[in-house]
């Protein structure tokens, strides 16, 4: 017998019995009790952990991605900026070049 057992050898007038024998439970059985009643929180709890882990390893990649994408939006951006000056600039160049040619020529005369 495995978990044991409790008997009764007999009754009083009112239903109730009148001596109770009780048999030991194995060693075994109480040792696999103990291991399921620890076992299973525990189980339950590494696989949260490990789900709970995979949901922020996706999480992190997510940012990672978007923060990089964001950094090649601001390098493009700075590009067209720095492009956009020195064409500017280049521009003010022959204007001024322009008007000092102008002003030697008219001094010249």
């Amino acid at each position: 017998m495995l978990f044991g057992d409790t008997t009764v050898d007999g009754e009083d007038g009112r239903g109730k019995p009148t001596s109770v024998r009780i048999e030991c439970v194995s060693p075994l059985a109480q040792m696999v009790v103990a291991a399921v009643a620890a076992g299973l929180p525990t189980l339950t709890v590494l696989i949260s952990l490990l789900i709970n882990n995979q949901r922020l390893s996706d999480l992190s990649r997510n940012i990672d991605r978007r923060i990089d994408e964001r950094f090649q939006e601001l390098s493009r951006r700075i590009d067209d900026t720095r492009d956009l000056l020195r064409s500017d600039m280049l521009r003010m160049e022959h204007v001024m070049d322009a008007r000092l040619k102008h002003l030697e020529e008219h001094l010249a005369r």
